[in-house]
């Protein structure tokens, strides 16, 4: 009996010890990326493989209320789910019934009955010897021999990089295999929950001397990448000009005419998707900490053929003619419509031609062109002035001076600039007309600045002379004011000259400061009519001393960008939810714009971003545009005030989606400092404070 139970109790023990031991060491799942000939993944087991690095996942996912299951890849560590391939999309599961397995050397995906629903298809190989599929770190799919460690497409049976759907990953290629005939091109979903292919495809037309990608709506041809020219195809595919983190390849040999992008930097993820109910291409990045992707896309001057013929599209004015053109139909062009284009002025003949520069352009559609890549840029001038059909000529690879001739014949299609990027395109046209055109420049520019100077002469002068007859009448109304005490009546309103703060009431309000009357009196001079702004209903409105731009503020230039630099203070002020007066940020910047540049160069727009705009759990939050309005007021601040956009072209920004907008060059502003890249002055002030730029104005009240 004592044996008995001494074991039971020591059956006891141990039951309670293995207890405890599930208690405190649960088993930890781990990430597997392989699939073996003996496992299979089902959507019950809810196993998934997980790329080395954790960046991509494959598994069975369902994305309506609709009873469809597939196969797919997406992004793992990203909130914001995205879908990078999809297996099954025009055959989805009607039932969560589904298994992925091997069989022979095949991937097979089996539904109810274990019907095949999708397969890889392989035909070739040993069957005896055994494969295993595996999820890649760059989240190809791939399957392979088991004792075969070779990583490059070489070594693979088969891959998902070769059946793109709508997403093009670093690495992944698009274009056309000419060993196998196979094109690789992207498909859009349906809609946004229905992955099966819709209606848009971006594709590499390999039809014509230089290839190009076209992006076609129901094959409606809708953007155009532009040819490759050495380092890039001059238009058509959004690049981020922020950050320089792509690297693009092109190949164009006996085996392919492909196209891939490279990301170095493993930290940010990045992707080219098309978007079922648009007509452009995005690209998405995602860069840590950030908790969504951000997204880019080609705007309104890409789309395909926007202007008409022989005229280019430009993203703040819009549709323009070529130099030596005429538009066909004005009316058109008034109302920011498509139109037909433009026609020559004077028609070319053989001889009598010179060329016009087109610098930074998207190439003309190169379906009227043809490509010698044995003559250098000088010998493609003469041979395109020779021949009477050639219309313009470029350059087929711009590295190294040029080299390579592409000319076209007949009309230019499809043409736009860029602020940043673009290649020169020379544009024949008779040389009466580049003579004309000259004289129209000189004649133009001679009468503006004849009628400028002409006009602020007379203005100085009626400028000097009334103010100076109106400040004699002002300095006798003010020595006529009576003063009383400590007050002062002015239009029938006693004003006092000095306020009464108690002492818990001693420091300034910053939002609505108390100004001394006397401080007023000298800022309006007496309120001269010189410094009057305006008269409303409140009584008459004048101005004081600044947000001044820096060359006013410094130099006395006053001119119309001067109000362009005023709204972008005040645009930066609104999205950051701080005054440019009395910032401070624990002396690491001056002011508010510097703080603002020098976190836009570093890549952190959004970290001077006002917390109630930047909640990223509200449906409105839109980083992108914010980052565009941001953009937009950093344009204005530019020290030199060529560089500023007029307020047209800021307006003309602020409300279109043209994605084509200028990069910002360094802020002016009024600072202490011997910074390099800034519009700064030294000032002479206590304590290294800023020069005073903000602007006051002063309301006398008058009875309606």
């Amino acid at each position: 009996m004592k044996g008995a139970q001494s074991t039971c109790h020591h059956s006891y023990t141990l039951s309670f010890l293995l207890v405890l031991i599930q208690l405190f060491h649960p088993t930890h799942s781990i990430d597997v990326n392989t699939l073996s000939s003996t496992e299979s993944l089902t959507i019950s087991s809810n196993r998934t493989l997980v790329s080395p690095g954790g960046v991509f996942e494959l598994g069975f996912f369902k994305p309506s209320a609709l009873p469809r299951w597939y196969l797919g890849i997406w992004y793992k560590e990203v909130s914001e789910k995205a879908y990078a391939w999809v297996a099954n999309r025009d055959n989805p599961l009607s039932n969560p019934i589904g298994t992925l397995k091997i069989s022979g050397n095949n991937l097979v995906l089996l539904g109810q009955s274990n019907n095949s629903v999708w397969s890889t298809n392989l035909t070739r190989g040993n069957i005896s010897s055994p494969v295993v599929a595996e999820l890649l770190p760059n989240g190809n799919f791939v399957v392979r021999y088991f004792n075969n460690n070779n990583d490059t497409p070489s070594g693979f049976l088969w891959q998902s990089f070769d059946f793109p759907t709508d997403t093009l990953l670093p690495e992944m290629k698009l274009g056309y295999d000419r060993k196998t005939g196979r094109s690789r091109f992207l498909t859009s979903w349906r809609s946004f929950d229905d992955p099966s292919s819709g209606d848009v495809t971006y594709e590499l037309d390999i039809q014509r001397d230089l290839p190009e990608f076209f992006l076609k709506k129901k094959d409606i041809e809708v953007e155009r990448s532009g040819p490759w020219n050495g380092i890039e195809f001059s238009g058509g595919i959004p690049k981020d000009q922020e950050l320089n983190y792509m690297v693009y390849n092109y190949t164009d040999n006996s085996e392919e005419v492909t196209y891939t992008f490279l990301i170095p930097n493993q930290s940010i993820y990045s992707r080219l998707t098309l978007i079922h109910d648009s007509v452009y291409l995005y690209l998405f990045t995602w860069i840590p900490p950030s908790s969504g992707w951000r997204n880019l896309s080609t705007g309104n001057c890409d789309y395909y053929n926007y202007c008409g013929r022989n005229a280019y599209c430009d993203v703040i004015t819009s549709c323009n003619c070529f130099e030596g053109f005429d538009r066909i139909y004005r009316r058109q062009w008034d109302w920011l419509e498509q139109s037909e284009g433009c026609v020559r002025r004077t028609p070319l003949r053989c001889s009598g031609n010179r060329f016009l520069l087109l610098k930074q352009m998207k190439l003309p559609d190169t379906k009227m062109a043809r490509v010698d890549w044995r003559i250098n840029l000088k010998k493609c001038e003469e041979r395109c002035l020779s021949d009477c059909k050639c219309t313009s000529f470029a350059a087929a690879d711009v590295r190294n001076g040029g080299t390579g001739c592409l000319m076209w014949t007949g009309d230019l299609i499809d043409t736009r600039n860029y602020s940043i990027g673009g290649q020169d395109l020379y544009l024949k046209v008779p040389a009466r007309d580049i003579v004309l055109i000259s004289d129209e420049k000189r004649d133009i520019n001679g009468k503006i600045i004849g009628w400028t100077i002409g006009v602020s002469l007379i203005l100085i002068l009626s400028v000097i002379v009334f103010c100076f007859w109106k400040r004699r009448q002002k300095q006798a109304k003010a020595a006529a004011t009576p003063i009383v005490k400590n007050q002062v009546l002015m239009n029938r309103v006693v004003l006092p000259r000095h306020r009464n703060l108690s002492e818990e009431n001693r420091v300034e309000d910053l939002e609505l400061p108390l100004i001394e009357f006397e401080a007023v009196l000298a800022a309006t001079k007496h309120f001269s009519d010189c410094n009057k702004v305006g008269k409303g209903g409140f009584g008459t409105v004048y101005k004081g001393s600044g947000y001044m731009s820096p060359e006013y503020a410094m130099e006395g230039i006053f001119s119309i960008k001067s109000d362009t630099y005023s709204f972008g203070v005040l645009i930066l002020e609104i999205i950051s939810g701080k005054r440019n007066k009395g910032f401070y940020n624990s002396g690491r910047d001056h002011n508010l714009l510097e703080c603002v540049w020098r976190n836009w160069k570093e890549g952190q727009g959004l970290e001077i971003v006002d917390t109630v705009i930047i909640d990223s759990s509200s449906p409105t939050f839109r980083p992108r545009e914010i980052l565009r309005c941001l953009q937009i007021g950093l344009l204005c601040v530019q020290a030199r005030a060529d560089d500023r956009p007029l307020m047209s072209a800021v307006v003309f920004m602020l409300g279109s989606e043209a994605a084509d907008i200028p990069q910002p060059k360094p802020p002016g502003y009024c600072v202490i400092g011997t910074s390099p890249e800034t519009y700064s002055t030294w000032s002479e002030q206590k304590d290294h404070e800023l020069c005073t730029v903000n602007q006051i104005t002063m309301s006398i009240i008058d009875a309606r």
